[in-house]
């Protein structure tokens, strides 16, 4: 593999060339240029390495955009016990928990390479079986969770961990009708309090991604299982950009409150551009919802509708209120 690679980013302002190493295959490049653009090793067929520009399609910014409002609006299963995280020794829905995981992974790195091979019903017939063991791996998680007890004393955002969104896919049973409306969840379990406790024995380390509000903790800590499930190394930067953004949504003018379907990626010339405070103060943030994205898990149609928070038509007057405009006094960077 050569030390180095040509930059594929149009207008890179250079150096162009980038070193890469093939033991970084899972982390995302930057390039050593003042664009400081994120790439990802590629490597095709016939065994040759290459960069990409990590650069999200139009139909992921639609579903950042839906991904964001959700957490701001709080489109969440919302738990009926106080379930609250903590450490818990090796069990046996654990260890398969792990192994469930190991083999939907391999499981789908064949269905990629028989992709690349041309073989397509090879890779759906693997496609299939990685989501079987996928949803294995969610049975023992969730086996897993109940286990868990109360030993942090905090409040969960929006008092839950299982936020959904709804996007337009094809109806595989009319694939010519058009698409159809599908639900999708995603886990996102960040805590708040005056005080966040941890489990005894078990010590704040600094890479963790939280943040301070006033008197308050703001703190993520499903992180690292969500980088290991999108296979996206997002970092602690990057969650904590995340939760600083979830607090302060702007319009970009004064007097105007955001568009709900529209706070991180906005519609300008017939295409979605990224706002500029998040541009400018927020950067890190897209690859966390991106790593959000690459989590979507179907459900049926029509499951656990009795949890919804609210429909999507007949939001409660509190979210139009946590939209309002800024004050004219506060910073507006767009």
């Amino acid at each position: 593999m050569p030390k180095v690679l040509p930059c594929p980013v149009k207008g890179c302002c250079g150096p162009r060339e980038v070193p890469v190493d093939a033991s970084r295959a899972a982390q995302v490049l930057v390039c050593p240029c003042e664009q400081r653009s994120p790439l990802t090793l590629t490597r095709s067929a016939r065994g040759q390495w290459g960069l990409a520009e990590l650069r999200p399609l139009p139909e992921h910014r639609e579903a950042h955009n839906l991904i964001a409002r959700a957490l701001m609006t709080g489109q969440v299963y919302r738990d009926r016990t106080a379930r609250r995280p903590v450490d818990r020794a090796p069990d046996a829905p654990s260890a398969q928990m792990v192994e469930a995981y190991q083999a939907s992974y391999s499981v789908a790195v064949q269905a990629c390479t028989a992709l690349s091979q041309g073989l397509v019903a090879d890779s759906r017939r693997l496609a299939e079986r990685a989501l079987a063991l996928h949803a294995a791996y969610q049975a023992h998680a969730r086996t897993v969770a109940r286990r868990r007890t109360a030993d942090v004393k905090t409040g969960r955002w929006h008092n839950g961990e299982c936020f959904w969104v709804e996007l337009a896919v094809p109806d595989p049973a009319q694939p010519d009708a058009g698409p159809v409306r599908r639900r999708f969840t995603f886990p996102f379990l960040a805590v708040w309090g005056t005080a966040l406790t941890l489990p005894e024995g078990r010590e704040r380390r600094g890479d963790e991604a939280e943040i301070q509000q006033g008197s308050h903790t703001l703190a993520l800590l499903n992180g690292p299982d969500i980088e290991r499930a999108s296979g996206l190394p997002v970092g602690p930067d990057g969650w904590r950009q995340l939760l600083d953004l979830l607090t302060r949504f702007e319009s970009g003018k004064p007097g105007q409150a955001p568009d709900p379907l529209e706070l991180v990626w906005y519609s300008e010339s017939g295409k979605l551009t990224l706002r500029r405070h998040i541009r400018q103060r927020y950067p890190r943030a897209v690859l966390a919802l991106e790593a959000l994205r690459r989590v979507l898990t179907p459900v049926q149609p029509a499951s656990r509708d009795q949890d919804l928070a609210f429909e999507l038509d007949d939001e409660p007057e509190w979210v139009a209120d946590a939209l309002s405009p800024p004050d004219l006094d506060d910073e507006i960077l767009e």
